[in-house]
């Protein structure tokens, strides 16, 4: 895992660079001489979808607690059903 502070352009953009694992290891002997990799299963656009539309709710309820974003005021940011 890395943390990035700049964009290419060296604008400010800090963001995350992560390798992550699709699964689990299992200790298959007692000896811990062999690993067996159990991969999960692939994502469906649903469970993207499920994510994202929890997440931008979330982050909407926040900035509205903060007073950063008023009732009505455009949510998606441009970014809504077009």
């Amino acid at each position: 895992m890395a943390v990035q502070r700049t964009s290419s352009d060296l604008k400010l953009n800090p963001h995350v660079h992560a390798v992550l694992l699709d699964g689990v290891y299992e200790d298959t002997k007692e000896d811990g001489a062999a690993l067996t990799l159990h991969a999960l299963a692939h994502l469906t656009t649903r469970d993207v979808a499920l994510v994202l539309e929890r997440t931008r709710d979330r982050m909407t309820s926040y900035l509205r607690r903060r007073g950063l974003l008023e009732e009505g005021e455009d949510d998606a940011g441009g970014l809504g059903d077009a």
